[in-house]
């Protein structure tokens, strides 16, 4: 569809696609699009007005950097996620993302400028095998395929995340979260080293975020919408925790646990995990009530 307004003319052109979900979506949309660059929006987000401006100017005006991509505001949790309050735009490389990670700035397509060419050119996609993440694979493979890793990122929230619908994807219970959560951290874990991210500051952020997804693992698989049995739910739990990628997250990451909970962790008995917790809220209870 074209349309003219001010002497300017545009256009509209969609593509029917079979369902392969919303980032496959952008995908095929990319591979079947005329501009050199590229961005990705979500329907019932808002992007402010210099989102296009800042992003396309600063691609322009800064030859040092492979991408750029910029901050947004959450909704839900009322506060922006930008890199550096202190700059206007910050340059990092790739070997830092486990810092931009850190800021919840690399996982979503919105906030980036992609060139086409080198989508369409390395033949990145989203996986549209997995239900989660895949969105972070295809930054960490377009991230891979730059030859200039300088990253720009401009301190600006001009992304607008809707996020409110507690009906999402992360809400709801997911049979397959381990395998998810297991691609990931492989892949993840893969691309620091291809990259050779040897800083430990990084790698107690890898190790940090391995872990926590065990850790929704765990609380996965205690979800009310889980037809297993509570045994089953055990089993299950302890499977997960005599798994070497969740002994190794949990015994490398500097998440400050109290003795008993890391103890029962490491034991592999999920039955422990359910006693400790239940001990340190009773404790946080009790210390409540006393200060009172």
């Amino acid at each position: 569809r074209r349309w003219q307004d001010e002497e300017k003319e545009f256009e509209i052109r969609y593509r029917y696609k079979k369902n392969g979900g919303l980032y496959s979506g952008y995908v095929e949309a990319i591979r079947n699009i005329d501009s050199e660059l590229c961005v990705c929006v979500d329907s019932d987000d808002i992007i402010r007005p210099c989102y296009l401006e800042d992003l396309i100017t600063t691609q322009q005006a800064h030859p040092e950097f492979g991408h750029v991509l910029c901050g947004f505001y959450c909704v839900s949790q009322k506060r922006n996620y930008i890199l550096n309050d202190n700059e206007v735009l910050s340059a990092v490389d790739r070997k830092d993302y486990m810092r931009l990670a850190d800021n919840i700035l690399t996982q979503a397509p919105w906030l980036h400028l992609y060139e086409t060419e080198i989508v369409c050119g390395n033949n990145i996609r989203m996986r549209e095998e997995l239900s989660l993440a895949e969105d972070l694979i295809f930054n960490l493979e377009y991230l891979d395929a730059i030859e200039n890793t300088c990253i720009g990122v401009i301190n600006k929230a001009n992304y607008v995340y809707c996020d409110e619908n507690l009906a999402s994807l992360y809400h709801r219970y997911r049979a397959e979260l381990l395998d998810v959560n297991e691609t990931t951290n492989a892949e993840l874990k893969h691309y620091l080293q291809k990259w050779e991210v040897t800083d430990k500051a990084s790698w107690d952020k890898y190790f940090n975020s391995a872990f926590l997804k065990y850790a929704d693992v765990l609380d996965n698989t205690f979800s009310e919408q889980n037809p297993m049995t509570r045994q089953e739910k055990i089993e299950y739990n302890n499977a997960v925790m005599q798994m070497e990628g969740f002994k190794e997250a949990l015994n490398k990451c500097t998440i400050s646990f109290k003795k008993d909970m890391k103890n029962a962790y490491l034991s592999g008995d999920y039955r422990k995990v359910m006693v400790a917790r239940k001990v340190a809220g009773l404790k946080s209870f009790i210390y409540g009530i006393i200060k009172g």
